[in-house]
């Protein structure tokens, strides 16, 4: 619905199971990661990937990362939002006698802060032994594309199976409760709504969708993908007792307060949507005696 392809995953499910079922052999292929996914869509289309690459009349074809396209609505949007990255591609400019290899604009960062976990992981550039930057990806179970006719269909259930399992291991310490803890301690003195939230998380976000794009995609980034999952990941900090709602408001309880400690442990600097950069010291030092 998102990309206006005019058709969900229950009505390709529907579509598949009629046509597998009359034996009528089927090939798609589904892109993994967009810049607004969240953990939830990713592993629907992993469940989505596996279910019907186990029939034999079904070929799947998945691309771990969404290039956009030149020209297209999505990198008009990324550039709105200045969400695009560089990737060094085998294209070099010649200064004297020096030759510089080019970066494009063409990869984005998610959105959700654990699906830039993933992405990172499916997406790494590092140096090879000649010393130039290419694309790769972090091994070779995790390639770019990969369908059945690369490999058998049992092994790539069991690729698909592995990158199922480090989703579902990713929901359970998402970094979405950091930055809702951390939001809740420097914020929300008198507590703070989801909409507060929201707008807090967004408060320097760059406003510049274009005119023709507006009506649709105006929340595009940050606000429509973190409303999606925020009520679920709020309620799981209620369940460790992180942090209560009373009338409306959410306010961050001491439990909270170490686990946002806990947290923040493994990072150095930490940058919190479009709400600000802080050290991990400033954070601690800010939300000490809370």
């Amino acid at each position: 619905k998102r990309f206006r392809k005019g058709h969900s995953y229950a009505d390709l499910m529907s579509s598949l199971k009629v046509l597998t079922k009359k034996k009528v052999f089927t090939t798609l292929s589904l892109q993994l990661i967009t810049p607004e996914s969240t953990l939830e869509d990713i592993i629907e289309r992993l469940k989505f990937a596996i279910e019907f690459t186990a029939d034999e009349h079904c070929l799947v074809g998945l691309s771990s990362y969404t290039f956009p396209f030149a020209g297209s609505d999505l990198l008009r949007l990324l550039k709105a939002r200045q969400h695009l990255r560089d990737v060094p591609v085998d294209v070099y400019k010649k200064t004297g006698e020096q030759y510089t290899q080019r970066q494009i604009p063409i990869a984005f960062e998610a959105f959700d802060p654990d699906v830039e976990m993933l992405n990172n992981m499916f997406f790494t550039v590092f140096k090879e032994k000649n010393e130039q930057f290419t694309v790769r990806t972090i091994s070779s179970n995790f390639r770019e594309q990969e369908t059945p006719s690369r490999k058998s269909r049992a092994d790539f259930i069991e690729m698909l199976k592995t990158w199922l399992s480090l989703c579902e291991d990713l929901t359970k310490n998402q970094n979405k409760k950091m930055w809702y803890l951390a939001l809740l301690a420097l914020e929300g003195k008198n507590g703070l709504t989801e909409r507060e939230m929201l707008d807090l998380l967004c408060r320097n976000e760059k406003n510049n969708i274009p005119n023709d794009l507006k009506k649709e995609f105006l929340d595009f980034g940050y606000r429509y993908t973190l409303s999606r999952t925020m009520q679920q990941v709020l309620m799981g900090l209620q369940a460790m007792h992180a942090c209560e709602y009373r009338k409306g408001r959410y306010f961050v309880k001491e439990k909270g307060i170490s686990l946002l400690q806990e947290l923040l442990s493994s990072w150095k600097t930490i940058k919190i949507a479009e709400y600000g950069t802080f050290k991990r010291k400033e954070l601690i030092d800010r939300t000490r005696g809370y």
